[in-house]
Protein backbone atom coordinates (compact mmCIF):
# COMPACT_ATOMS: atom_id res chain seq x y z
CA UNK A 1 0.00 0.00 0.00
CA UNK A 2 1.84 3.37 -0.47
CA UNK A 3 1.28 6.58 0.92
CA UNK A 4 -0.98 8.44 -0.82
CA UNK A 5 -3.42 5.17 -0.54
CA UNK A 6 -2.49 5.09 3.35
CA UNK A 7 -3.23 8.98 4.00
CA UNK A 8 -6.88 8.60 2.00
CA UNK A 9 -7.76 5.77 4.47
CA UNK A 10 -6.70 8.03 7.74
CA UNK A 11 -8.87 10.65 6.42
CA UNK A 12 -11.94 8.59 5.74
CA UNK A 13 -11.60 6.94 9.36
CA UNK A 14 -11.64 10.58 10.23
CA UNK A 15 -8.49 10.23 11.75
CA UNK A 16 -6.31 13.36 12.73
CA UNK A 17 -2.41 13.68 12.37
CA UNK A 18 -0.23 14.96 15.46
CA UNK A 19 -1.69 18.26 16.74
CA UNK A 20 -5.09 17.22 15.32
CA UNK A 21 -4.01 18.28 11.77
CA UNK A 22 -5.36 16.85 8.75
CA UNK A 23 -2.82 13.65 7.38
CA UNK A 24 -0.81 14.60 4.18
CA UNK A 25 1.55 12.69 2.25
CA UNK A 26 4.37 14.34 3.64
CA UNK A 27 3.23 13.72 7.30
CA UNK A 28 3.62 10.06 6.49
CA UNK A 29 6.91 10.47 4.60
CA UNK A 30 7.96 12.45 7.52
CA UNK A 31 6.79 9.51 10.11
CA UNK A 32 8.00 6.55 7.87
CA UNK A 33 11.35 8.42 7.49
CA UNK A 34 11.64 9.92 11.43
CA UNK A 35 14.21 7.99 13.23
CA UNK A 36 12.41 8.28 16.89
CA UNK A 37 11.05 5.07 16.18
CA UNK A 38 14.24 3.60 16.23
CA UNK A 39 14.51 4.73 19.99
CA UNK A 40 17.00 8.05 19.01
CA UNK A 41 16.26 11.71 19.43
CA UNK A 42 17.65 13.93 16.87
CA UNK A 43 19.05 17.48 17.54
CA UNK A 44 20.09 19.96 14.66
CA UNK A 45 18.24 19.03 11.42
CA UNK A 46 17.68 22.89 10.88
CA UNK A 47 18.89 25.79 11.20
CA UNK A 48 17.22 29.58 11.54
CA UNK A 49 13.65 30.01 12.36
CA UNK A 50 10.27 29.20 11.29
CA UNK A 51 8.65 32.21 12.82
CA UNK A 52 7.78 35.84 11.77
CA UNK A 53 9.82 38.37 13.17
CA UNK A 54 9.29 42.37 12.80
CA UNK A 55 8.04 41.56 9.05
CA UNK A 56 10.90 39.38 8.25
CA UNK A 57 10.05 36.41 6.51
CA UNK A 58 10.91 32.77 7.91
CA UNK A 59 14.23 31.26 7.43
CA UNK A 60 14.69 27.85 7.95
CA UNK A 61 17.64 25.66 6.33
CA UNK A 62 18.05 22.20 6.62
CA UNK A 63 21.18 20.93 7.47
CA UNK A 64 23.37 17.75 6.09
CA UNK A 65 23.26 14.78 7.97
CA UNK A 66 26.42 14.59 8.91
CA UNK A 67 25.61 17.80 10.83
CA UNK A 68 23.04 16.58 12.87
CA UNK A 69 23.40 15.53 16.70
CA UNK A 70 21.98 11.75 17.63
CA UNK A 71 21.40 9.88 20.79
CA UNK A 72 20.85 6.06 20.73
CA UNK A 73 18.94 4.15 23.01
CA UNK A 74 17.18 7.91 24.29
CA UNK A 75 13.69 5.90 24.44
CA UNK A 76 12.38 2.57 23.72
CA UNK A 77 12.20 1.57 20.13
CA UNK A 78 9.51 0.50 18.16
CA UNK A 79 10.77 -1.09 15.41
CA UNK A 80 14.16 -2.29 14.81
CA UNK A 81 16.76 -0.90 12.59
CA UNK A 82 16.53 -3.89 9.82
CA UNK A 83 12.84 -2.72 9.46
CA UNK A 84 13.53 1.12 9.16
CA UNK A 85 16.05 0.26 7.13
CA UNK A 86 13.37 -1.84 4.80
CA UNK A 87 10.90 0.81 4.52
CA UNK A 88 13.69 3.73 3.56
CA UNK A 89 14.60 1.23 0.55
CA UNK A 90 10.93 0.64 -0.63
CA UNK A 91 10.55 4.51 -0.11
CA UNK A 92 13.11 4.50 -2.75
CA UNK A 93 11.76 2.12 -5.05
CA UNK A 94 8.56 3.39 -4.84
CA UNK A 95 9.39 6.70 -6.26
CA UNK A 96 8.02 8.41 -8.97
CA UNK A 97 8.83 11.13 -10.73
CA UNK A 98 6.86 12.30 -14.29
CA UNK A 99 9.52 12.51 -16.95
CA UNK A 100 10.96 16.35 -17.52
CA UNK A 101 8.20 17.92 -15.45
CA UNK A 102 10.29 18.33 -12.56
CA UNK A 103 12.94 19.85 -14.77
CA UNK A 104 11.31 22.95 -16.78
CA UNK A 105 7.94 24.96 -16.71
CA UNK A 106 5.01 23.04 -18.70
CA UNK A 107 2.76 25.24 -21.35
CA UNK A 108 -0.33 25.24 -18.78
CA UNK A 109 1.61 25.57 -15.26
CA UNK A 110 0.10 27.64 -12.98
CA UNK A 111 -2.93 28.19 -15.39
CA UNK A 112 -5.01 25.21 -14.92
CA UNK A 113 -7.36 24.37 -12.29
CA UNK A 114 -9.88 21.80 -11.36
CA UNK A 115 -13.49 23.51 -12.08
CA UNK A 116 -14.80 20.39 -9.78
CA UNK A 117 -12.87 21.44 -6.88
CA UNK A 118 -10.84 24.16 -7.61
CA UNK A 119 -7.42 22.48 -6.90
CA UNK A 120 -4.06 23.45 -9.72
CA UNK A 121 -3.80 20.76 -11.95
CA UNK A 122 -0.53 19.70 -12.98
CA UNK A 123 1.00 17.73 -16.50
CA UNK A 124 3.39 14.72 -16.79
CA UNK A 125 4.53 13.51 -20.23
CA UNK A 126 3.73 9.96 -20.78
CA UNK A 127 6.01 7.96 -23.74
CA UNK A 128 4.14 6.70 -26.69
CA UNK A 129 5.04 5.20 -29.70
CA UNK A 130 6.29 7.99 -31.47
CA UNK A 131 8.39 9.62 -28.83
CA UNK A 132 6.57 11.20 -25.49
CA UNK A 133 3.14 13.32 -24.91
CA UNK A 134 2.28 15.71 -22.43
CA UNK A 135 -1.24 15.09 -20.52
CA UNK A 136 -3.43 16.31 -18.33
CA UNK A 137 -2.98 14.26 -14.46
CA UNK A 138 -6.55 13.45 -13.32
CA UNK A 139 -7.15 15.50 -10.20
CA UNK A 140 -5.81 13.64 -7.60
CA UNK A 141 -7.22 16.01 -4.52
CA UNK A 142 -8.19 14.57 -1.45
CA UNK A 143 -10.88 16.20 1.02
CA UNK A 144 -10.57 15.74 4.57
CA UNK A 145 -12.66 13.09 4.76
CA UNK A 146 -10.64 11.00 2.21
CA UNK A 147 -13.15 11.76 -0.85
CA UNK A 148 -10.61 12.03 -4.25
CA UNK A 149 -11.75 14.48 -6.46
CA UNK A 150 -10.93 12.38 -9.76
CA UNK A 151 -11.58 14.75 -12.30
CA UNK A 152 -10.53 13.06 -15.69
CA UNK A 153 -7.20 14.06 -17.34
CA UNK A 154 -6.40 14.54 -21.17
CA UNK A 155 -3.67 14.85 -23.71
CA UNK A 156 -2.76 18.59 -23.09
CA UNK A 157 -2.73 19.47 -26.72
CA UNK A 158 -6.19 19.06 -26.97
CA UNK A 159 -6.52 22.05 -24.17
CA UNK A 160 -4.06 23.65 -26.22
CA UNK A 161 -6.27 23.52 -29.15
CA UNK A 162 -9.25 24.76 -27.23
CA UNK A 163 -7.68 27.88 -25.18
CA UNK A 164 -6.44 28.86 -28.93
CA UNK A 165 -9.71 28.43 -30.61
CA UNK A 166 -11.36 30.17 -26.90
CA UNK A 167 -8.69 33.13 -27.20
CA UNK A 168 -9.77 33.92 -31.09
CA UNK A 169 -13.63 34.27 -30.34
CA UNK A 170 -12.50 36.67 -26.77
CA UNK A 171 -10.49 38.99 -29.43
CA UNK A 172 -13.30 39.05 -31.48
CA UNK A 173 -15.93 39.88 -29.41
CA UNK A 174 -13.61 42.30 -27.37
CA UNK A 175 -13.24 43.79 -30.33
CA UNK A 176 -17.05 44.25 -31.15
CA UNK A 177 -17.37 45.56 -27.69
CA UNK A 178 -14.80 48.55 -27.77
CA UNK A 179 -17.03 51.40 -28.49
CA UNK A 180 -20.25 50.21 -26.47
CA UNK A 181 -20.55 52.53 -24.07
CA UNK A 182 -17.01 53.06 -22.19
CA UNK A 183 -17.65 56.29 -21.22
CA UNK A 184 -20.28 55.44 -19.00
CA UNK A 185 -18.95 52.60 -17.61
CA UNK A 186 -16.07 54.21 -16.74
CA UNK A 187 -17.84 56.86 -14.69
CA UNK A 188 -19.91 53.80 -12.67
CA UNK A 189 -16.35 52.12 -12.13
CA UNK A 190 -15.34 55.44 -10.67
CA UNK A 191 -18.15 56.18 -8.53
CA UNK A 192 -17.63 52.62 -7.12
CA UNK A 193 -13.98 52.55 -6.95
CA UNK A 194 -14.56 56.00 -4.42
CA UNK A 195 -17.29 53.88 -2.03
CA UNK A 196 -15.14 51.12 -1.93
CA UNK A 197 -12.11 53.29 -0.74
CA UNK A 198 -14.40 54.84 1.67
CA UNK A 199 -15.69 51.60 2.83
CA UNK A 200 -12.48 50.75 3.78
CA UNK A 201 -11.81 53.76 5.69
CA UNK A 202 -14.74 52.83 7.68
CA UNK A 203 -13.88 49.39 8.04
CA UNK A 204 -10.14 50.56 8.89
CA UNK A 205 -11.81 52.81 11.94
CA UNK A 206 -13.68 49.66 12.95
CA UNK A 207 -11.39 48.21 14.48
CA UNK A 208 -10.60 51.27 16.79
CA UNK A 209 -14.11 51.58 17.63
CA UNK A 210 -14.37 47.88 18.53
CA UNK A 211 -11.35 47.92 20.73
CA UNK A 212 -12.71 50.93 22.29
CA UNK A 213 -15.72 49.48 23.37
CA UNK A 214 -14.05 45.84 24.26
CA UNK A 215 -11.62 48.32 27.15
CA UNK A 216 -14.72 50.11 28.49
CA UNK A 217 -16.68 46.84 29.13
CA UNK A 218 -19.30 47.25 26.41
CA UNK A 219 -18.77 43.68 24.66
CA UNK A 220 -17.60 40.59 26.24
CA UNK A 221 -14.45 38.84 25.17
CA UNK A 222 -16.40 36.27 22.93
CA UNK A 223 -17.63 39.37 21.10
CA UNK A 224 -14.57 41.30 20.84
CA UNK A 225 -13.49 38.17 18.95
CA UNK A 226 -16.57 37.88 16.80
CA UNK A 227 -16.45 41.53 15.92
CA UNK A 228 -12.72 41.91 15.15
CA UNK A 229 -13.26 38.39 12.77
CA UNK A 230 -16.30 40.27 11.14
CA UNK A 231 -15.11 43.06 10.31
CA UNK A 232 -11.52 41.40 9.12
CA UNK A 233 -13.24 39.56 6.71
CA UNK A 234 -15.89 42.45 5.49
CA UNK A 235 -12.39 44.15 4.82
CA UNK A 236 -10.52 41.64 2.72
CA UNK A 237 -13.59 41.45 0.61
CA UNK A 238 -13.46 45.02 0.08
CA UNK A 239 -9.47 45.51 -1.03
CA UNK A 240 -10.48 42.15 -3.25
CA UNK A 241 -13.29 44.01 -5.19
CA UNK A 242 -11.32 47.32 -5.19
CA UNK A 243 -8.86 45.80 -6.68
CA UNK A 244 -10.95 43.85 -9.51
CA UNK A 245 -12.75 47.52 -10.16
CA UNK A 246 -9.46 49.08 -10.43
CA UNK A 247 -8.18 46.83 -12.72
CA UNK A 248 -11.37 47.02 -14.67
CA UNK A 249 -10.99 50.68 -15.17
CA UNK A 250 -7.31 50.53 -16.26
CA UNK A 251 -8.05 47.73 -18.85
CA UNK A 252 -11.16 49.85 -19.71
CA UNK A 253 -9.56 53.14 -20.20
CA UNK A 254 -7.56 54.54 -23.15
CA UNK A 255 -4.52 53.82 -21.63
CA UNK A 256 -5.54 50.79 -21.11
CA UNK A 257 -6.99 50.14 -23.93
CA UNK A 258 -3.32 50.46 -25.61
CA UNK A 259 -2.00 48.04 -23.36
CA UNK A 260 -4.64 45.47 -24.48
CA UNK A 261 -3.92 45.54 -27.81
CA UNK A 262 -0.24 45.62 -27.23
CA UNK A 263 -0.57 42.44 -25.36
CA UNK A 264 -3.12 40.45 -27.85
CA UNK A 265 -0.85 41.95 -31.10
CA UNK A 266 2.20 40.12 -29.44
CA UNK A 267 0.25 36.92 -28.75
CA UNK A 268 -0.88 36.62 -32.15
CA UNK A 269 2.55 37.08 -33.81
CA UNK A 270 4.33 34.71 -31.37
CA UNK A 271 1.75 31.91 -29.80
CA UNK A 272 2.00 28.90 -31.53
CA UNK A 273 0.36 25.57 -29.81
CA UNK A 274 3.42 23.60 -32.00
CA UNK A 275 6.03 25.65 -30.04
CA UNK A 276 8.88 23.77 -29.13
CA UNK A 277 9.30 25.69 -26.16
CA UNK A 278 6.63 25.58 -23.61
CA UNK A 279 7.97 27.95 -21.06
CA UNK A 280 7.45 30.18 -24.38
CA UNK A 281 3.57 29.22 -24.73
CA UNK A 282 3.05 29.56 -20.86
CA UNK A 283 4.70 33.39 -20.23
CA UNK A 284 2.35 34.37 -23.82
CA UNK A 285 -0.76 32.86 -21.72
CA UNK A 286 -0.17 34.21 -18.92
CA UNK A 287 0.14 38.11 -20.43
CA UNK A 288 -3.86 37.53 -21.25
CA UNK A 289 -5.21 34.77 -18.81
CA UNK A 290 -5.56 34.69 -14.95
CA UNK A 291 -6.80 31.01 -14.79
CA UNK A 292 -8.59 27.91 -16.76
CA UNK A 293 -11.24 26.00 -15.17
CA UNK A 294 -10.97 22.59 -16.45
CA UNK A 295 -13.73 19.49 -16.48
CA UNK A 296 -14.08 16.43 -18.07
CA UNK A 297 -17.51 14.32 -18.66
CA UNK A 298 -17.00 11.47 -20.54
CA UNK A 299 -14.99 12.37 -23.80
CA UNK A 300 -16.22 15.79 -23.27
CA UNK A 301 -14.58 18.64 -21.69
CA UNK A 302 -15.13 22.05 -21.12
CA UNK A 303 -13.22 25.22 -20.35
CA UNK A 304 -14.11 27.93 -18.24
CA UNK A 305 -10.97 31.04 -19.04
CA UNK A 306 -10.83 33.84 -16.68
CA UNK A 307 -8.88 36.62 -18.95
CA UNK A 308 -7.10 39.59 -17.46
CA UNK A 309 -10.01 41.55 -18.05
CA UNK A 310 -13.80 41.44 -18.62
CA UNK A 311 -15.80 42.06 -21.71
Amino acid sequence: MGIWKITQLLRAQRLKAPKGRTWHDNTILRMLQNQVYLGKVVFGKTTGSGHKDRGREPDVRQNPEERWIIYDDAHEALITVEEFNDIQIKLMQNSRFPVHTKKSKQALSGLLFCKKCGRAMTCNRRKVKDGEKLYVKKCQSMSDTGVVCGNPGIQAQDVLDAIDKKVKAYRKQLDHNKNKKRDKALQLMQKQITAHKQSLKNLEDGFGRIRNMYRLGVISDEEFMKDIKKNKEELESTQNNLRSLEKQYQYTSAEGRKDLRDRFADFDENFSIESSNPEDVNNLLKTIIEKIFYIREGDDFVLDIKFMWDL
